[in-house]
């Protein structure tokens, strides 16, 4: 694509990060208006405008630079809705117990679409039609545009609006979220979540997440192709591979985060620390390593690329899983905040790899891997001193009924005739 319209790095770089700048905009207001109205309509319009974005990206790239950042930022505030929007529809369909799983199982879709998005995309660019890599644009937009319709027919925003819930399952999850059927949405309260702690360690660790997973996520082929030396067509291969462990890793760990609160309720905090400082440490290590990999060892830096994936996969149990067991009614509006810090991340490393990789060497790309590791250990450490689990008084519904979901079988109960008046 570059080689086509001549574009120099600055001006790759300058298009990569542009998605970042749109999708901060849309992460709060997507999860405040998620929580309050429901997530099925925000990812509704949203996905169908990622679609038309990707079929006119293309047209655009060959007509101006300024109309394809333009279309980069629109899709940015598309994207940018996604995550908090389906947070909040995660925290209304799920138990305290079922959410991690869930959250790993939904977030899950995020690399299965990055491994297929790699995956085909190097064959597309070597072999499609229109010079290659215009195919790419068309073939996901397509895709997105039928997934909007699929959605429409089958997601509803919670069980309350769902036809085809039973009566005891949409009681059974609102009496475990200790919510009255017609809740009355409250205001978000924007000083007391931005002076609250467990809302900064969310911060923290969720911006330097982001920032080696998006090192990792948006970098990585052009390390592979820089460095490394690998042909764009294997590019695309092993650029997927790191996110085919991460999809398993999430959902083992998230699971394996469960069973042990579960089994040893007393360990619920040290599990969300350890999870969370684990995940964070260990990509640390393995982009570091990375480093120092060369091309007559590249097979290497693909296996430590996997293996900080699966370290990855360790932060369903820490942050990412903290999020609804402090912030309660308001998990839309908390993730959007913390997603927003996130982006920033996003932004920076990406501005950072092009200021430090000006030739592409093994040296610079080394700075990059130390500044994300230093990132990361710094964001283990602001989590762990600020966490929390308790949901805090800030995020308490008042007009709720009060359920103690940490009680030992509490989401097994059958439901009496009282419970289900109250509700």
């Amino acid at each position: 694509m570059a080689r086509e319209i001549n574009w120099n790095k600055a001006e790759i770089s300058f298009l990569l990060s542009s998605y970042f700048y749109g999708s901060f905009f849309t992460q709060i207001p997507a999860g405040t208006l998620a929580d309050i109205y429901g997530g099925k309509h925000i990812i509704t319009v949203n996905m169908a405008l990622s679609g038309a974005c990707a079929l006119m990206t293309p047209i655009f790239a060959r007509t101006n630079i300024i109309l394809m950042f333009i279309v980069r930022i629109i899709l940015g505030l598309a994207g940018g809705a996604m995550i908090p929007a389906g947070m909040s529809m995660i925290n209304k369909w799920s138990t305290p117990r079922e959410r991690p799983i869930m959250i790993a199982f939904c977030g899950s879709g995020l690399f299965s679409g990055t491994v297929l998005t790699y995956l085909t995309s190097g064959l597309l660019c070597a072999y499609g039609f229109d010079n290659g890599w215009p195919s790419i644009f068309y073939l996901h937009g397509v895709v997105s545009l039928l997934f909007v319709v699929i959605w429409c027919c089958t997601a509803f925003s919670s069980p309350l609006v769902h036809p085809r819930v039973t009566e005891a399952e949409r009681n059974h999850i609102q009496t475990c979220l200790g919510d009255p059927v017609q809740r009355k949405h409250q205001k978000p309260p924007w000083k007391d979540i931005f002076t609250s702690k467990p809302m900064w360690a969310s911060i923290a660790a969720h911006f330097c997440f982001n920032w080696s997973f998006f090192t990792v996520l948006i970098n990585v082929p052009l390390f592979l192709k820089e460095v490394l030396k690998f042909e764009i067509t294997s590019n695309g291969v092993y650029s997927s591979l790191p996110y085919v462990f991460q999809i398993v890793a999430s959902i083992c760990f998230s699971s394996l985060s469960e069973f042990i609160i579960k089994k040893h309720p007393s360990f619920h905090l040290l599990v969300r620390r350890t999870f969370n400082t684990t995940s964070l440490f260990g990509v640390a290590a393995c982009l570091v390593a990375a480093g120092y990999v060369t091309c007559e060892s590249r097979y290497i830096a693909i296996i430590l690329l996997c293996l900080s994936c699966v370290f990855g996969g360790v932060a369903y149990g820490g942050f990412f899983a903290n999020h609804a067991e402090y912030s309660g009614q308001y998990t839309g509006t908390t993730f959007g905040i913390t997603n927003a810090a996130g982006v920033i991340s996003s932004i920076l490393s990406s501005m950072m790899v092009g200021l430090l990789t000006p030739n592409g060497e093994q040296e610079e790309w080394r700075q990059v891997f130390y500044l994300a590791a230093a990132v990361d250990v710094f964001g283990a450490i602001v989590f762990i001193i600020c966490c929390d689990i308790h949901v805090q008084p800030w995020a308490r519904n008042h007009d709720s009924i009060t359920i103690n979901v940490e009680q030992p079988g509490i989401e097994n109960m059958p439901l009496n005739d009282s419970k289900k008046t109250a509700l």
